[in-house]
């Protein structure tokens, strides 16, 4: 928790010195915050249930349980989520780099299959 406000206390600064936040709503600096602070309350509000359901609840509670097991398989969601949005990011950055003659600050490349990724990682190696 202490890390999570840390990284969010840098995110904010350094928005702040870069510019307005409405200018810097396409930055990866934004989606991170964005998206971080999205999972950080997500994850620690079911944390929060479950801790909570431990004391308030008898030790053979469905409900105990039941958070116990759902907490793991939606933190997983909120990450797919997650670079789900970076994937989004990346590809209007690379269309509107296409367009432009500057070239882009940052580039982030994912592997469009798993075939590509073997192939790839073969090279690597060789």
């Amino acid at each position: 928790m202490l890390s999570t406000a840390f990284t969010t206390f840098r995110t904010i600064k350094t928005l702040n010195i870069s510019g307005s936040w409405r200018t810097q709503q396409n930055t990866l600096s934004y989606l991170l915050l964005q998206e971080g602070t999205i999972y950080l309350i997500f994850v620690s509000g079911l944390n929060t249930a479950s801790l909570i359901l431990v004391f308030a609840t008898p030790p053979t509670s469905f409900l105990k349980k039941l958070f116990n097991a759902l907490t793991i398989p939606l933190s997983g969601l909120v990450t797919a989520r997650f670079l789900l949005h970076l994937r989004e990011w990346e590809h209007k950055k690379t269309a509107t780099s296409r367009t432009s003659s500057e070239l882009p600050r940052s580039a982030i490349h994912f592997a469009g299959t798993v075939n590509e990724l073997s192939l790839t990682s073969g090279a690597d190696i060789e």
